[in-house]
């Protein structure tokens, strides 16, 4: 009696093993990651694009990497190859899709010929994506991942005056920076005393000029 207990017993813990290995959804069939395809359009008329989204492109374009650029209901993203010694680079766009709450960009790098004009270059592509997804990744189509850029910042700060009708000054961690204004932070400022206490955002461009996105007052 004690040998089919104890064989029962196995039996039953075996089952309870095998049963917590099993990975299913909780409706009895395993788990499957479901890629969806997203909508996405390739840019090539840099004209369209908004302002600070092509100089954070120029800023960027000597590095091999991802810039995302968010806007409501829609995310840019360009994707760098870095500066290469000749003409005739070039990133191609294999898929968009969606997966785990994530937008997978999957690109192909081309080479040039041996024709090649001897010329510094700097190939990228550029999409416009149409979800309110705002995580990427970047990857070429043997894997291999790209970095994302990160030139957006945040910071808190106090605005000390304004310069010019171009530039504002704002005490950041101790330091006092100038900062340059665009169409909707310059009229922001109207409503924003000196000395008062500011959120930004913020990037630096290629000639090292901190550029102003957003500026609220701090309450």
């Amino acid at each position: 009696m004690k040998k089919i207990l104890g064989l029962f017993m196995a039996i039953l813990l075996m089952l309870v093993v095998f049963t917590g290995c099993d990975d299913t959804n909780g409706n009895g069939t395993p788990d499957e990651t479901v890629d969806t395809k997203v909508e996405f359009e390739v840019i090539s008329d840099m004209d369209s694009l908004p302002d600070h989204l092509s100089q954070m492109v120029e800023a960027a374009k000597k590095n091999r990497g991802y810039i995302v650029y968010p806007e409501e209901g829609h995310s840019y993203v360009a994707v760098l190859m870095g500066e290469k010694s000749t003409a005739g680079y070039s990133v191609d766009i294999e898929s968009v899709k969606g997966t785990d709450g994530s937008i997978i960009i999957e690109v192909a790098e081309k080479s040039p010929g041996e024709a090649a004009a001897q010329v510094i270059s700097y190939p990228f592509a550029l999409i416009k994506v149409n979800s309110d997804i705002q995580s990427f990744r970047v990857e070429k189509t043997d894997g291999d991942a790209y970095e994302q850029i990160d030139l957006i910042k945040e910071a808190a700060g106090v605005l000390t005056g304004q310069i010019d009708n171009n530039s504002i000054e704002i005490k950041v961690d101790g330091e006092f920076n100038a900062f340059r204004l665009d169409e909707k932070t310059r009229e922001r400022l109207d409503s924003i005393e000196d000395g008062s206490n500011v959120s930004i955002v913020y990037y630096e461009n290629e000639y090292g000029q901190l550029m102003l996105m957003e500026l609220e007052k701090a309450e």
